[in-house]
């Protein structure tokens, strides 16, 4: 898979959200020369002007976040060190992540994976095989077998362990890295003012059902929004456990204290990436890098969506009562937090006043209420098509972007309520997922109904296979040959047995076709890769 920023999407993103800006404000004019006082309107929509300042400030600033560029070698001495925590994570899941580490545009030096005491999986087979694979392609692997002690233990026993290394590149064992991933991670670091770097994390999974798709919109947008908004101003609050990296002496300078967090005599073992966040925000800039993307996968079904959400929305409160004790007043970490959380109760108070205390509202309350969201909802999932993908249609991508009102509904009366219930259970501190392997690598299809389109040729009417259809698509992606090369090499073992069979019986049907084409002196229409081996004599572990 392959994954890019389109600037061309972006730029056109951005003039239809600032087209739709205009045209509320002009709403907001047209209302006050109706109600003949500024005063009077101010006074009676004073929650929809603050929520309408907040969107106007926070999308401006977001469209203000450019990747970080740097000069060529700059940093490249840097020693880089990857650490990978695992628990009860799918086997092939974990291998696409080990994989996708290795083969990078800019190679790392160490990486650090600790099985932190699965007891659902074994992975002695993913070791031998990625102890050969580190070993062929130079990269220095500690595996560490350790008994199940929370996720900041088993990263932190990989910290200690590392102590030459300058950037620290914390991973999900759920996380496939794009093949520029590290590269465009450590662009950031050439200003030292920059302490910390956040990748943009999308799902792999995002077309398993509705749930998957709500998820992915919802995430990718609020990366590219919200963190695209903060990291404008050095300011990131949160990073992603999927992918991030931090300076070396933040996390060892901090490792005791990250390791013993307690919030009212309760231990915190989640909300890991923001305390490490937190912690680079206190020294110097904490930015978003949108170039750099890793694939992870989210949850698909409704109860482990609701049990993350929890757990994430605990974290979230228990790392806002940090912030507003320990940053600057006059930090915008702190602003934002305050006017985050003010904006969050304003606009539930005003709902449940409306809906609840006075159920009798007319069409305008409705149209308020509900049309209003669900247009700037639109507007901000523009931010949606500046992600680019190897691995989906622009009609899929589209497909996801329609689904704009389910997901503001599902945020507003199911994630919500959620926030709520986290903030009152939020002294329960434990994990909540993981408990055993939750999401798996389900066998993708061999080829989607849409690619499987009708090819014309001079020997007649046939169905494109899978195999073209990868050709076909390396080739218009325009990858060079190395990057081409690493690209199909990715794939293939990324899929399971059956499918690399099939896989070969394309490359075999193809390889006959273009035969007869060239025996008939037929030009060929697609390019060949070829495979070398078939797959019974491939080790398949």
């Amino acid at each position: 898979m392959k994954v890019q920023l389109s600037k061309g999407r972006v730029q056109y993103a951005m003039t239809l959200v600032f087209i739709a800006l205009t045209l509320w404000s002009a709403y907001h004019v047209v209302n006050i020369v109706k109600v003949g006082s500024l005063q009077q309107y101010v006074y009676t929509n004073w929650v929809f002007l603050f929520s309408f300042a907040m969107i106007v400030v926070s999308t401006t600033l977001a469209y203000r976040e450019k990747p970080y560029k740097a000069a060529p070698g700059a940093e490249s001495n840097q020693l880089i060190t990857a650490v990978v925590p695992t628990y009860n994570e799918d086997p092939e899941i974990l291998k696409d992540c080990l994989r996708s580490l290795v083969v990078q545009s800019r190679q790392l030096q160490e990486i650090y994976v600790v099985n932190d005491g699965s007891n659902m999986v074994c992975y002695d087979i993913v070791r031998l095989w990625f102890e050969k694979f580190t070993a062929e392609n130079n990269v220095q692997l500690h595996w560490i077998n350790r008994e199940n002690g929370g996720k900041r233990q088993a990263q932190a026993s990989a910290f200690v362990l590392a102590e030459n290394t300058d950037i620290f590149v914390t991973v999900d064992s759920d996380s496939v890295l794009d093949f520029h991933a590290i590269e465009e991670l450590m662009k950031p670091f050439a200003d030292h003012t920059v302490q910390s770097v956040a990748g943009v994390v999308i799902a792999r999974n995002n077309r398993n059902n509705l749930l998957a798709r709500i998820t992915d919109l919802l995430f990718v947008v609020g990366q590219l929004t919200d963190r695209s908004m903060m990291s404008s101003l050095g300011s990131v609050l949160v990073n992603s456990g999927g992918l991030a990296a931090y300076r070396a002496d933040i996390i060892l300078k901090n490792i005791d204290a990250y390791t013993n967090e307690s919030f009212f005599g309760r231990h915190i073992e989640f909300s890991d990436d923001s305390m490490l966040t937190l912690y680079a925000l206190g020294i110097g800039k904490t930015v978003q890098q949108p170039t750099a993307f890793v694939f992870a996968m989210m949850p698909d079904k409704v109860s482990h969506h609701v049990r993350q959400q929890i757990r994430w929305m605990k974290g979230s409160f228990i790392r806002s009562w940090w912030r507003i004790k320990y940053l600057p007043v006059n930090s915008f970490g702190f602003a934002r937090q305050a006017l985050g959380w003010s904006q969050f109760v304003m606009s539930s108070m005003l709902v449940v006043l409306l809906l609840v205390f006075k159920p009798h509202v007319n069409m305008e309350s409705i149209f308020f209420i509900i049309l209003i969201p669900i247009l700037v909802g639109y507007a901000q999932a523009l931010r949606y098509f500046s992600v680019q993908r190897s691995d989906e249609s622009i009609f899929s991508q589209f497909l996801t972007y329609m689904l704009t009102p389910v997901a503001v509904l599902w945020s507003y009366f199911v994630l919500r309520p959620i926030r709520v219930y986290a903030t009152l259970t939020c002294f329960n501190v434990g994990w909540g997922t993981r408990k055993s392997v939750e999401v798996e690598l389900c066998d993708m299809p061999v080829m989607s109904f849409g690619n499987r389109i009708l090819m014309i040729g001079r020997s007649g009417f046939y169905v494109e296979t899978y195999y073209e259809y990868l050709g076909r698509s390396m080739r218009f992606s325009r990858l060079n040959y190395d990057e081409a090369l690493l690209f199909w090499i990715e794939h293939y073992y990324s899929l399971p047995f059956r499918k690399r069979l099939a896989l070969w019986k394309d490359y075999e049907k193809v390889r006959i076709r273009k035969l007869k084409q060239a025996e008939a002196k037929i030009p060929a229409k697609n390019i060949i890769v070829p495979i070398r081996f078939k797959p019974q004599t491939i080790c398949l572990q």
